[in-house]
């Protein structure tokens, strides 16, 4: 199989199907950041931080608080693959999520969007959040992956719960 070219940067297509089934995404939402706050330019790792609060702020509503503490650490996220872009112009995250069946997209987008904007580095303008169900057929990690594997943050990658085979 041929790899694919995204962006310049060469995916295997076996990978990025293999990466795509694991996580299962049926919702894409680009996240827009904030360059500064009071003063403070911001940087990566204070960006992957607040990522990694919104997914656990996320996930633990969702699921419910009890359900989320039971869960092993490894498994307490939604399934999902989160990667930065344009850290020193206009930085946002591209996130790519399965929400839960029982829950309706509606239902999930609003409250995606409130954990999203509880973050103090969340832009609060009207572009801040954008949320959309995965269009059929679209390349969605080949998309996210566009600007490289140091674009993924790793700290929140999770693939849910493994179904025994």
């Amino acid at each position: 199989m041929e790899p694919e070219i995204v962006a310049g940067e060469r995916m295997s297509a076996k990978i990025a199907k293999a990466f795509d089934a694991a996580i299962s995404p049926d919702t894409y939402a680009v996240l827009h950041l904030r360059r500064e706050l009071d003063g403070c330019r911001g940087e990566r790792q204070l960006y992957e931080r607040e990522a990694l609060g919104f997914m656990a702020r996320l996930s633990k509503r969702v699921r419910g608080k009890a359900t989320h503490r039971r869960l092993p650490p490894d498994q307490r996220f939604l399934p999902n693959a989160i990667t930065i872009e344009k850290l020193f112009d206009g930085p946002h995250l591209n996130v790519m999520l399965r929400r839960p069946a029982n829950w309706e997209f509606d239902a999930f987008e609003a409250v995606l969007r409130e954990e999203w904007l509880k973050s103090p580095w969340a832009a609060t303008d009207q572009r801040a959040v954008k949320i959309m169900e995965r269009e059929r057929g679209s390349n969605l990690v080949g998309y996210c992956h566009k600007e490289g594997d140091e674009a993924l943050l790793i700290e929140t990658l999770s693939f849910g719960l493994v179904a025994a085979s």
